[in-house]
């Protein structure tokens, strides 16, 4: 099998875990908050595109209930940032690196989303019920507050992939040339 193969074949299978793994921990975020503020747990489902949390009980603050709203986003967040800690530049198998790089783009993909919509509500109505909305509701921030606080974790995000060797150009050369 070429390497050109074996890249396509490693991402093309990394797709769907990297999908279940992602919502995993969006729905485990929310979870590890309800479960901290002591709440019981009706329903858990992370394998489908209906993925949620349900619960009872728990007693939330303002800050617990904007945590649980955040949280999907940021457990996800931090652990990606944790498997890139991990990310070994030298690494000659060039599907490692596309994978990597796919965990890269869905993650910051999920960021920018924190990005638009505190912006966007400055202008149309966001959908009710979506964890930005909730968020917005709970806190009663400035949406310009939230997107730049995204807009700076975003940044720490983008460093650290670069400092770890990600966003090099010599690894985005090999990773382009794979796919030409």
């Amino acid at each position: 099998m070429s390497q050109k193969s074996k890249t396509i074949l490693s991402v093309l299978l990394f797709m769907p875990v990297y999908f279940l793994l992602y919502t995993f921990f969006h729905e485990m975020g929310h979870l590890l908050v309800v479960v901290a503020c002591g709440g019981t747990i009706e329903n858990f489902v992370f394998w489908n595109l209906a993925a949620q949390v349900s619960y009872s009980g728990g007693t939330f603050t303002p800050l617990t209930a904007a945590l649980n709203h955040a949280a999907g986003m940021l457990l996800p967040v931090l652990i990606g940032a944790l498997a890139i800690g991990f990310y070994k530049p030298s690494v000659e198998f060039l599907g490692y690196h596309t994978c990597h790089l796919i965990v890269f783009t869905g993650l910051l993909s999920s960021m920018l989303v924190w990005l638009a919509f505190p912006i966007a509500s400055l202008f149309i109505s966001l959908p009710q019920g979506e964890d930005v909305s909730k968020f917005l509701e709970v806190t009663k921030l400035h949406p310009l507050i939230v997107a730049s606080g995204t807009l700076c974790l975003v940044g720490a995000f983008v460093f650290w992939a670069r400092a770890k060797g990600l966003l090099t150009k010599e690894t985005l050369v090999k990773i382009r040339g794979e796919f030409k």
